[in-house]
C-alpha cells in the first residue's frame, strides 16, 4: 500500500506541473532540418564535429505561411503598376560588385549590399560596410553580452570566414548593435577586426519576403519583391550555385555563361537533399520580356522573365559581376531588404536576443493570432527610452505597447508611463517603433515593455530567441526577464515552456546620465559548493573567479558562465545587469546531484527533452517499486 502514495505524490507533483504556463512553438524550417540532416552525415563521415557546409545556410524560422500572401494591400495600398523591367543601376541605387574570396560569407555581402543600396537611397554618400565585421563577430564573441553564435575565438580565424549564414543571422547581429561598420574600419582580408569599430549605419526595419516560384504561388511572389525594389531598394535573396563540395558553377547545366541566366527547374538540384538555398546574392531589378531561351537549353523555363541579381564573385565573373535568375527558379528563397538610420539616434539597448529570431510561441487560449509579451530589464545607466523593437510574422500586423516604470515583479506592477501606443506593421519582419514620448528610467531601477500583437496568418505571435541546437547553441535566459500571455491579464515567465528562451523584445534609448563602472560580484550557493570549488566567468570563461569575487565592470548586461565541481549540477550560463557606480552583488543557487527521493524507491518528474523542444509540458512519469 504504501507505493499508493508515492504514486499520489507524483500525480499531485504531476498535475502541479502540468498547471504551469503551456504556449505551443512553431514547427521548425523544413530546410533547417535538412540542413542539420546533412551536418549530422558529414559528421558521421568523418569530417569532425562542428562541420558546416559553408555559404548560405537556412534560418530555424519557417515563413511558409507567407506562400502566395500578398504584402501590397495589407495596408489598404492599391498594387503599383509595375514597368517591364526596373534596374536599380541605372538610378544610381546600386554600390559596386564585392568579391567575397577567399571566404564562404556570401551572406554578408548580400545583407551589406540591400543596405548599401537603400542607404544610397536615402541620400548617405558612398556607402560601404564590412562584411567581414558581420561574419567574425557572427561566430566570435563581440562582448559579454554581444556574443557570438558559435564557441569560437580569435584563433579560430580565418576559418570561421567559411561558417556561413544567412539574413536572419545578419538581422540579429545588425539589430543588436553589432555593425554596421565602415569597410575601412574593418577591411576584408586576413585580419581580423576590432571588436570596438564604430557603427555607421544601425538597422532600423527589415521586410521579409517569402519566395515561391509555384505556378500557384509565383505571382504573389513576383509582386512583393518588386514592391520592395521599388518602395525599399536591393533586396537579399538566396539561391543555389552548385555543390558546395565542389563543381564549377560556370559550367553547371543550371547556368548559361554565354547570356548570364541561371535557373533552377528542382527543389533537388544535383541530386542532393539540398532543398534549399547555398548562395546568397542580391536582387537589383528585373526585366520581364527576358527571354526563356537565354537560359541553358538543358534546363530552361517555361516562361520570360528574370531577375537582374548582383553576385559577390567580383565584376570580372559574369556580366560585370551580374546575372539574369529567373522567376520561376525552384530554389528562389526568402527575400530581405534592410532599412538603416542614424546610428547616434539610439546609444542604448536593452535586449535580451543577441541570437535573434529562432522560434516562435503561441500561448494557450490565445484568440485571433493575438497575443501579449513583455521584457522586464534593469536600467543599468539614466536612460531615456525612445524605441521598441520587434519581429512580426505576419502581413497586416498590429501592436499596442505599453511601457512602465518602477517595476517590482511582474511586467505590469509597475506605473504606465505609456498605454496603448497603437499601430500597424503591414509587412513581416523586424520593425523599430517610435515611442510617442521618451521615458527616463534611473539607472538600477526596473521597466518593462509590454507589446500586445497580433500577426494575421500566421498563428504564433510570439518571436523569440532559444537554444536550437546548430544555430543558436549558447542562447540562454534567467527566470524574471521574459514574458508572455494570451489575455494580457495572466502572465507566465517564458522560462516556464523552456529555460532558453527569451522574448525578441528591444527597448532603444538615449544614455542621459553617467556611465561611470559598476562592480559585479556573484555568489554561489549553497556554501557546500563554493567551498568544493564552483566558479564563474564572463567575457567567455577565459578567466574563472571564486565565488564572492567582484570585478569592475562598464554598465552594461553580462553574461556569466559557471564552472561545477564533482556531484553538482551543470548551470546554464545566467544574465547579470551591472548598474553604473553601484555594486551590483547576485546570489545563484547551485543544485547537488541527486533524484527526487534520494536513493530510496520513488518517482522523478521532469520535462522529456522533446518536449523542452517543442514548448509542450509533456512530462515522463516513472515509477520505482
Amino acid at each position: 500500500m504504501k507505493n499508493w502514495g508515492k504514486i499520489l505524490l507524483c500525480a499531485v507533483i504531476v498535475t502541479l506541473v502540468a498547471a504551469a504556463g503551456w504556449a505551443e512553438m512553431a514547427p521548425l524550417n523544413p530546410a533547417f532540418e535538412s540542413y542539420m540532416e546533412r551536418i549530422h552525415q558529414k559528421n558521421n563521415d568523418g569530417a569532425g564535429s562542428g562541420a558546416v557546409l559553408g555559404g548560405r545556410i537556412p534560418s530555424p524560422v519557417d515563413l511558409s505561411h507567407l506562400a502566395g500572401v500578398s504584402v501590397l494591400r495589407s495596408d489598404g495600398k492599391t498594387a503599383p503598376s509595375f514597368p517591364v523591367s526596373y534596374d536599380l543601376r541605372t538610378l544610381g541605387l546600386v554600390s559596386p560588385v564585392r568579391d567575397q574570396s577567399p571566404y564562404g560569407a556570401c551572406w554578408t555581402f548580400s545583407a551589406m549590399a540591400s543596405m548599401e543600396s537603400i542607404a544610397l537611397k536615402a541620400g548617405v554618400v558612398s556607402p560601404d560596410y564590412a562584411e567581414q565585421f558581420i561574419a567574425y563577430y557572427g561566430y566570435v564573441d563581440q562582448s559579454s553580452e554581444l556574443v557570438g553564435f558559435g564557441n569560437y575565438t580569435a584563433s579560430d580565424f580565418p576559418g570561421i570566414m567559411d561558417n556561413g549564414g544567412d539574413d536572419f543571422r545578419a538581422i540579429a547581429l545588425l539589430a543588436r548593435g553589432t555593425g554596421a561598420v565602415n569597410e575601412a574600419d574593418a577591411p576584408y582580408g586576413s585580419t581580423a577586426p576590432s571588436s570596438d569599430a564604430p557603427v555607421s549605419r544601425a538597422l532600423r526595419d527589415v521586410y521579409y519576403f517569402y519566395y515561391d516560384s509555384s505556378t500557384r504561388y509565383q505571382k504573389a511572389s513576383v509582386e512583393n519583391i518588386k514592391t520592395a525594389l521599388m518602395d525599399h531598394g536591393a533586396v537579399s535573396v538566396g539561391m543555389y550555385a552548385g555543390d558546395p563540395q565542389g563543381g564549377n558553377w560556370d559550367d553547371s547545366s543550371y547556368y548559361n555563361p554565354s547570356t548570364y541566366a541561371s535557373y533552377i527547374p528542382s527543389g533537388n538540384p544535383d541530386g542532393l537533399s539540398v532543398g534549399s538555398a547555398n548562395h546568397a546574392v542580391t536582387v537589383v531589378g528585373w526585366d520581364d520580356s527576358y527571354s526563356r531561351t537565354n537560359f541553358n537549353p538543358a534546363n530552361q523555363p517555361s516562361s520570360d522573365g528574370a531577375w537582374i541579381v548582383k553576385n559577390s564573385w567580383g565584376s570580372s565573373w559574369g556580366d560585370g559581376g551580374y546575372f539574369y535568375l529567373s522567376y520561376e527558379d525552384a530554389v528562389l528563397d526568402t527575400g530581405a531588404a534592410y532599412v538603416g538610420g542614424d546610428p547616434a539616434r539610439y546609444d542604448r539597448v536593452y535586449q535580451y536576443d543577441p541570437f535573434g529570431w529562432c522560434d516562435s510561441y503561441s500561448p494557450a487560449g490565445m484568440v485571433d493570432n493575438t497575443a501579449w509579451m513583455a521584457n522586464v530589464f534593469t536600467a543599468t545607466v539614466d536612460t531615456d527610452i525612445k524605441a521598441v523593437s520587434l519581429y512580426v510574422g505576419g502581413v497586416g500586423n498590429t501592436y499596442e505597447i505599453s511601457v512602465y516604470t518602477g517595476v517590482t515583479g511582474g511586467p505590469t506592477t509597475g506605473t504606465a508611463a505609456i498605454s496603448s501606443q497603437t499601430g500597424t506593421l503591414p509587412e513581416p519582419g523586424y520593425h523599430t517603433v517610435p515611442l510617442s514620448s521618451a521615458v527616463s528610467v534611473k539607472a538600477g531601477t526596473k521597466f518593462s515593455v509590454v507589446v500586445k500583437v497580433k500577426t494575421p496568418g500566421y498563428d504564433y505571435p510570439i518571436a523569440s530567441e532559444s537554444l536550437v541546437k546548430g544555430y543558436s547553441d549558447k542562447a540562454s535566459t534567467r527566470a524574471g526577464q521574459s514574458y508572455f500571455s494570451s489575455n494580457g491579464t495572466y502572465w507566465e515567465d517564458m522560462t516556464s515552456v523552456n529555460d532558453t528562451a527569451n522574448v525578441c523584445l528591444k527597448a532603444l534609448g538615449t544614455v542621459t546620465g553617467t556611465t561611470a563602472k559598476g562592480s559585479l560580484t556573484i555568489t554561489i550557493t549553497p556554501k557546500d559548493a563554493a567551498d568544493a570549488g564552483a566558479r564563474w566567468s564572463v567575457d567567455g570563461g577565459t578567466t574563472w573567479y571564486a565565488s564572492g569575487r567582484s570585478l569592475s565592470l562598464d554598465p552594461g548586461e553580462y553574461t556569466v558562465t559557471f564552472d561545477m565541481p564533482s556531484g553538482w549540477e551543470e548551470k546554464t550560463p545566467e544574465t547579470y545587469p551591472v548598474v553604473t557606480g553601484v555594486s551590483n552583488s547576485y546570489s545563484s543557487t547551485a543544485e547537488e546531484e541527486r533524484s527526487l527521493f534520494g536513493s530510496g524507491g520513488g518517482c522523478s518528474v521532469g520535462f522529456a527533452p522533446a518536449a523542452l523542444l517543442l514548448g509542450l509540458p509533456m512530462l515522463a512519469l516513472f515509477v520505482r517499486k
